[in-house]
């Protein structure tokens, strides 16, 4: 479950249900940030769960976390699976 930056959001690959509580933090690798709540989305294929970054300037090696229904999860440091941030557009 890989996190990513991406069109300006951090996403994390989910397949879990739908009706499940989740939230997603920044912080380090042994502690992780304050909460938010993440959005379900679907990208190309693929589900994800995303947040915005938070107002503060994210260190390239921040830790993103995934709480599902209270329980927390490690995903990995966001510096690590980095791709490129840009819009794309549709035409037509």
């Amino acid at each position: 479950m890989p996190a990513r930056l991406e069109d300006g959001w951090i996403r994390v690959a989910y397949d879990d249900a739908e009706l499940n509580v989740v939230e997603m933090s920044l912080g380090s690798a042994d502690v992780p940030g304050p909460w938010y709540p993440a959005f379900l989305h679907t990208v190309g294929e693929e589900r994800v769960v995303q947040i915005r970054p938070p107002a503060a300037v994210l260190p390239g090696n921040a830790a993103v976390w995934v709480r599902i229904n209270g329980t927390a999860f490690l995903v990995g440091l966001l510096g690590e699976v980095t791709l490129p941030v840009g819009r794309r557009r549709r035409r037509g």
